[in-house]
């Protein structure tokens, strides 16, 4: 895998904004100074979604990715003008999974565009996705917005795939990342009562079981000089899975930075963990640590004391630059 010269990252849309976080090498901010006199003419905002925008420099020309599109078009294209970027810049657009909180912008993205977009994206999220209750009713058709036909109408290219996907120089879409039948916290999916509820997906005609989430990717960046940049969108795979898997299909074992959802927070996952994941990543040394999302604010305090030096709060209007 050829690495870049240099990647800049910004988170778009994240859970969080904070205009008391001050700037640091390498960490731009979306500062108190800019919301109250904002550069583009609006201050950012945010929701419960998540959006990086990845900036890519090889050879004097840069490359751009958006990955995921939050929840809604709204916020995400607000702050896409906020940040002073163009819709029209970017060159692909990557899914993480099948949840709107990570596809439901993609058509108003799509809708404001000027020339067709590659979206990279599992098989599986189209599958329709239920939330079954404690009765074994339907309650939620969870990923009923995802529709092929209308992406394709508003000229968005589907590029599906299950194995990895290159979607810029030094970037891969993971595609389906493998899990480790033997851990024993991932992934991290709710634990399981008695009765029916759950999250089922629908598979030539039967519900199979889709707590964990199979369609889940992540993005990978190979930096020269630094290492791998492991980003989730949700982590439902686990973040160690994910990293390892980045390992294995880039040939590459350094890692530099992991930011993204871990999927620590969410209901019904234990505790116990979240405590796990941060104590295991310190296996891979990472230079910059940055949990998001939906990682909960337990684990994300656990982070904050095990890696203190490392930790950056990676909130809605950051920019990391690696290289």
């Amino acid at each position: 895998m050829e690495a870049v010269e240099k990647a800049r990252i910004t988170v778009v849309v994240d859970n969080h904004v904070d205009a008391l976080l001050t700037e640091g090498p390498g960490v731009e901010r979306f500062t108190m100074l800019n919301h109250f006199v904002p550069p583009h003419g609006e201050p950012i905002c945010t929701e419960n979604g998540i959006s990086y925008w990845i900036e890519l420099h090889r050879d004097g020309r840069r490359h751009h990715v958006m990955f995921d599109t939050s929840l809604t078009s709204h916020v995400l294209l607000h702050n896409v003008r906020a940040l002073g970027r163009s819709v029209d810049q970017l060159d692909h657009v990557v899914l993480s999974h099948g949840h709107p909180d990570h596809f439901g912008g993609l058509m108003g993205l799509l809708q404001a565009r000027r020339r067709p977009l590659p979206v990279a994206v599992h098989p599986d999220a189209f599958l329709p996705k239920y939330i079954i209750d404690d009765a074994g009713n339907s309650v939620l058709t969870i990923n009923a917005k995802l529709d092929r036909a209308a992406i394709e109408a508003a000229q968005g290219v589907i590029v599906e795939s299950r194995e990895p996907v290159e979607v810029g120089p030094g970037a891969l879409a993971t595609g389906q990342i493998a899990r480790d039948p033997d851990s024993v916290f991932e992934p991290p999916v709710p634990a399981r009562g008695p009765g029916p509820a759950g999250i089922f997906l629908e598979r030539d005609g039967e519900l199979v079981n889709d707590d964990a989430t199979i369609d889940d990717q992540a993005v990978v960046l190979h930096v020269r000089d630094k290492g791998l940049v492991v980003m989730t969108a949700c982590g439902h795979s686990g973040i160690v899975n994910t990293i390892r898997h980045a390992q294995r299909i880039t040939g590459v074992d350094r890692i530099h930075a992991i930011m993204g959802g871990f999927h620590t927070g969410f209901m019904g996952v234990p505790e116990e963990n979240g405590a796990a994941t941060i104590a295991a990543l310190a296996e891979f040394e990472p230079a910059i640590l940055a949990p998001m999302h939906c990682t909960g604010i337990k684990t994300i305090a656990r982070a904050v004391v095990d890696f203190p030096d490392r930790f950056v709060h990676n909130v809605t209007g950051t920019t990391i630059t690696i290289g």
